[in-house]
């Protein structure tokens, strides 16, 4: 059944803290982005540092994901791919992600009948930053995806590639820094 037909239920409001407990597995000081289909497996990649290196990780569930195999959630399984990046990769990650964050503030509570109308809990994918003072982050609804939303995803599918074809690293590095700076401007040594 697609999320959507199940607004305001109580599966649809205990999904997206079981998906994070479960994809969320490294820091993400540099930025990670959740990527949360209709149908199909749920993934997510992270990029961090640690003792002045950067890392990519993609977290991506078995199957059909949690939400098609809601009885069987605690049983599935997720696979992860670990590399290193460049840490000009890793900025220009962070670049894109404060951007899309920049001038978040925190949401209303919802009412539950506007929970039902507008589909407040179903997103295209959540972005998030971790940082000294906290987590910052936000989510990208459905529609309309504009530039942006498109290049986000477009960088999620880079690092996704980037992930899983060593061979391709460095000529995708340089892509995802291109693309990032052509839509969200300069990127600074953050």
């Amino acid at each position: 059944m697609p999320r959507a037909k199940a607004i305001g239920s109580t599966r649809i409001r205990a999904y997206r803290p079981f998906v994070r407990k479960k994809l969320a597995l490294t820091a993400f000081n540099y930025g990670r982005v959740t990527v949360i289909p209709d149908l199909g497996p749920e993934s997510s990649i992270s990029v961090y540092s640690n003792n002045a290196r950067c890392f990519v990780t993609e977290v991506v569930a078995e199957g059909h994901g949690f939400w098609q195999n809601w009885d069987h959630r605690n049983r599935l399984r997720v696979s992860r791919i670990d590399a290193e990046i460049p840490s000009s990769t890793a900025r220009a990650f962070k670049h894109m992600i404060l951007s899309l964050l920049s001038g978040i503030r925190p949401p209303e509570s919802p009412k539950p009948s506007d929970l039902r109308i507008a589909g407040e809990e179903i997103r295209l994918f959540e972005l998030d930053l971790q940082s000294a003072k906290g987590v910052l982050s936000g989510d990208v609804p459905r529609e309309p995806p504009g530039p942006k939303t498109k290049t986000v995803e477009s960088i999620f599918q880079l690092l996704d590639y980037y992930c899983g074809r060593p061979l391709q690293r460095r000529r995708l590095a340089v892509e995802i820094e291109q693309n990032v700076g052509r839509l969200f401007g300069p990127i600074s040594d953050q």
